[in-house]
């Protein structure tokens, strides 16, 4: 998982959390291990909801995030496509495969 940085990267995906959410704190864990299974075809950001609110706001308007933890899908057509099922590893593989349908050859976690 890669430290976000403020650019929002079309074909990614935002975890959007805060260090105070014991959700968030639970899912890290599978967040990381969804950015291995990715293996950079899918970027996976670690965004500080906190830190990053307004950016958020401004970039995604009702998209941003209301609540945490949050995860986001950017597509290449700069819709937000938002996670919400179960927060497990294999939920989240298969909803970066769905999104990220031009990259979805680069994925071996897609092809599995």
């Amino acid at each position: 998982m890669e430290a976000f940085q403020g650019y929002l990267e079309s074909g990614s995906i935002l975890y959007v959390n805060v260090p105070w959410c014991g959700y968030c704190k639970r899912a890290r864990p599978v967040l990381q291990q969804l950015a291995g299974q990715m293996g950079g075809a899918v970027p996976v950001y670690d965004v500080d909801g906190d830190e990053w609110k307004v950016l958020l706001q401004k970039n995604l308007g009702g998209n941003a995030p209301k609540s945490y933890p949050t995860i986001l899908f950017l597509t290449k057509d700069g819709s937000v496509v938002e996670f919400e099922e179960e927060r497990t590893l294999r939920n989240l593989v298969a909803f970066a495969c769905l999104n990220a349908s031009e990259a979805r050859g680069e994925i071996g976690a897609c092809n599995a």
